[in-house]
């Protein structure tokens, strides 16, 4: 098993998979199906940007998160939608214990 958190893995979508039973609870208990459904299809639209891009989704560098907003701002997201992704791409990065890259100023 590993000690991760949240393991990525491309063969399962490139979705988020809660590894740990304990956290995995916790984390279904702490936000509704649907947040977590949303927040996997925002995780794997981020992880595809990152791959196509070349750099490292987690730990992601705050400014490809900058990149990343503007890129979806340009493809017609609303704020709404925008934000929530950046929701989803913080949780991730605390569920792995990884320093919040949207939080950086």
């Amino acid at each position: 098993m590993t000690n991760a958190l949240v393991k990525i893995t491309p063969a399962q979508s490139k979705a988020i998979e809660i590894v740990s039973p304990r956290v995995r609870k916790y984390a279904k208990s702490s936000r509704s199906k649907n947040t977590i459904k949303a927040y996997k299809a925002s995780w794997n639209d981020f992880y595809i940007y990152c791959v196509d891009r070349s750099i490292v989704s987690l730990p992601a560098n705050p400014g490809d998160i900058a990149e990343y907003i503007a890129w979806c701002a340009d493809g017609g997201l609303k704020a709404a939608t925008i934000a929530m992704r950046i929701s989803a791409i913080s949780s991730v990065h605390l569920l792995n214990r990884c320093v919040d890259p949207t939080k950086d100023e």
